[in-house]
């Protein structure tokens, strides 16, 4: 697989999962993903143990959803990120700021290198910048210009994006997603967000591989 054909893949990948985790689940994209057949062709290769179990977790989802699906992910979503008594946090600042306060320095960071690479988040309900969601949305368009820029031949400048998602992954990214993964993986009630999990971390270790492959 040649490098622009790679982030080209991983800008799909990671918006996928940037949408599923910035969005309560929507009854259109769960319609898609089981008409478009999205996970019979997963558009990443499969590094793990974890990422096939995740995969075919939801192909089975996929295969078997319908209207009333909809309810349970949705309840689920909740759950997990919204109307709980213990959420998982799903900001970068609670899992590494030992005093699990939001808006901190870590925030301001991510929120600067959006912004230094042109890229708007979703300001719904004023989340904070380092948002799991809004992060994996950033490697998405980050991904997406590396393969644009060598889509009309320009290397230089896809180096230098490709080291500025080498280094935004290195510092936010992976401080914390294995822990944050990990923990929905284990309070999840849904074959969706089960299989999401494991085949976003499978995901990450591509990135990763790709990554340290690309000269």
């Amino acid at each position: 697989m040649n490098d622009d054909i790679r982030f080209s893949r991983l800008a799909v990948a990671f918006f996928f999962f940037g949408n599923g985790y910035a969005f309560p689940p929507r009854a259109e994209l769960l319609s898609a993903l089981r008409d478009d057949r999205l996970f019979d062709d997963w558009v990443l290769p499969i590094q793990t143990d974890g990422g096939r179990k995740g995969l075919a977790m939801l192909r089975e989802f996929a295969a078997g959803y319908d209207d009333s699906g909809l309810v349970a992910v949705r309840r689920d979503f909740d759950g997990l990120f919204v109307c709980s008594d213990r959420p998982v946090p799903i900001w970068e600042s609670a899992w590494v700021n030992g005093d699990g306060l939001l808006f901190q320095k870590t925030s301001l960071d991510v929120s600067r290198r959006y912004e230094a690479n042109g890229f708007t988040f979703p300001r719904t309900c004023n989340e904070p910048a380092d948002h799991f969601g809004f992060e994996l949305l950033f490697v998405s368009s980050l991904s997406n210009d590396i393969h644009a820029c060598m889509d009309r031949g320009d290397a230089a400048n896809a180096r230098r994006i490709v080291t500025e998602l080498d280094r935004f992954v290195d510092e936010h990214v992976l401080q914390w997603a294995d822990a944050f993964l990990s923990e929905v993986l284990k309070r999840t009630g849904s074959l969706y967000y089960a299989g999401c999990s494991l085949l976003c971390s499978d995901a990450i270790t591509t990135l990763r591989r790709f990554l340290g492959e690309w000269e």
